[in-house]
């Protein structure tokens, strides 16, 4: 059986450590093949003394949930050219720093999970024809085998109003 393809980004890796929520349970229980570039776990990496500090948790607790997905769920996988050329134009609309995520989206022709809504406009305004972003509610309206014309009308009225 062939899994859909999903490029997670910093900031769902993130929240799954964060909470035991949707998130977390979706990161652990789709039958997908999730990936993410390396970029991601420098990210969050440098983010753990800080959430600790903040939510009061114990930086070894975080630091265990960050490998734990690392080791158990998240396949890191490298962008190629001639994605990250592409990518790194499309991301120099909004956020250069976005690039790695949306080049391994367009490598792997995979949906981009994030909450980043400026990746999410950027992918809808396009139609989709570039890349395709979503949110958690949009991942799961995939998952549940509504049409990608299906999500980017909701996607379209959620983030451009």
């Amino acid at each position: 059986m062939s899994y859909p393809r999903i490029v997670v980004d910093t900031n769902k890796v993130l929240a799954a450590i964060l909470r035991p929520g949707r998130v977390r349970k979706t990161l652990f229980d789709i039958p997908a093949l999730i990936l993410t570039p390396r970029e991601a776990w420098v990210e969050a990496g440098e983010h753990i003394e800080e959430i600790a500090s903040k939510k009061k948790v114990p930086r070894d607790r975080l630091e265990g949930l960050l490998e734990r997905i690392r080791a158990e769920v998240v396949v890191e996988k490298k962008p190629r050219e001639p994605y990250i050329g592409r990518a790194k134009r499309i991301a120099g609309r909004f956020d250069p720093d976005d690039w790695p995520f949306i080049a391994l989206a367009l490598q792997e022709e995979a949906v981009l999970w994030t909450n980043d809504g400026e990746i999410i406009r950027e992918a809808v305004r396009g139609g989709y024809r570039e890349y395709t972003a979503v949110d958690t509610t949009g991942l799961q309206m995939l998952l549940e085998g509504k049409s990608k014309e299906e999500v980017l009308r909701a996607m379209k009225t959620r983030y451009l109003g």
